[in-house]
């Protein structure tokens, strides 16, 4: 898909974020070496409360750590 090249179902953040994915069926690698992306998904009708719940608090910290090891 576009620039990046990435095949597939896409499933984005808010599929994450609404539990209908878990974080592995949301990364995707792309034809770049060491570049992956994740999409947005779907518009939510309720994105305010999918970024205050606790799953994406929780993918914000490992995201965090895995940039630090």
């Amino acid at each position: 898909m576009g620039r990046h090249k990435v095949n597939g179902d896409l499933k984005g953040l808010s599929h994450f974020l609404s539990g209908q994915s878990e974080v592995d069926d949301i990364i995707y690698k792309t034809q770049e070496p060491g570049l992956m992306v994740i999409f947005s998904g779907v518009v939510p009708p309720n994105p305010a409360e999918l970024l205050g719940n606790k799953r994406f608090s929780s993918f914000i910290t490992s995201a965090e750590r895995s940039m630090i090891t």
